[in-house]
């Protein structure tokens, strides 16, 4: 007797390979959305730094210089 009549058969191998192929998609999203999160948290940080060294105020400088 082969092995895959002992563990169920044809039927009960696609059903074990359903639910992998579930397990494995759902991982993946579960990555990819954690992954998507921290990338949108790090460009918020970016965007913040860049305003915080764009803001200067020039009238103080022109004086100076006119």
């Amino acid at each position: 007797m082969g092995k895959s009549r002992q563990r169920g058969g044809a039927k009960a191998h696609r059903k074990r390979v359903i639910s992998r192929n579930k397990k494995t998609e759902s991982d993946q999203n579960r990555v990819k959305n954690y992954f998507q999160k921290e990338m949108e948290s790090e460009m918020e940080k970016m965007k913040e730094k860049q305003t915080d060294i764009v803001e200067v105020d020039d009238s103080d400088i022109e004086k100076e210089i006119g």
